[in-house]
């Protein structure tokens, strides 16, 4: 029941396993990929991989939640259960270079930024027609 990254058969694995993987790995890198924060907001980070030179498990180490989405290019990438807690996504090896930049988005942080915007636009409503109330019943 142990999945290593290195294992050529990966995407068949997760296939036939669903969302729940363990990892572990005896190999170890001579030149491991770095990850660095490029930017982070409320619900979403951006992040730089470079020294990709074999495809691999990016772990967000969060409690796991099925709303989380990652995207290269706006291509979503398989979402996994790792080590029955934590969130992880497959990054396959970039063909032209060893770097790629990864989007990690929250969904629901989505709809409450439009539930904010959605709130504003009905108060701006709701207080023009009281305006507009008051000085019709002045004149």
């Amino acid at each position: 029941n142990i999945i290593r990254p290195s294992d050529s058969s990966i995407k068949e694995e997760i296939k036939a396993r669903g969302k729940d993987v363990v990892l572990s790995s005896t190999k170890i890198l001579e030149n491991p990929a770095e990850v660095t924060s490029v930017s982070k907001g409320f619900g979403w980070y951006k992040l730089s991989v470079s020294n990709l030179n074999e495809s691999n498990f990016l772990v967000f180490s969060e409690t796991f939640d099925p709303q989380w989405d990652a995207y290269i290019g706006g291509k979503k990438l398989n979402h996994v259960n790792v080590n029955g807690y934590a969130n992880a996504w497959w990054v396959e090896k970039p063909s032209m270079s060893s770097s790629v930049e990864i989007t990690v988005k929250y969904g629901p942080q989505q709809s409450y930024y439009a539930g904010i915007a959605v709130s504003v636009f009905s108060l701006l409503i709701v207080l023009a027609l009281f305006i507009y109330e008051l000085r019709r019943h002045k004149s």
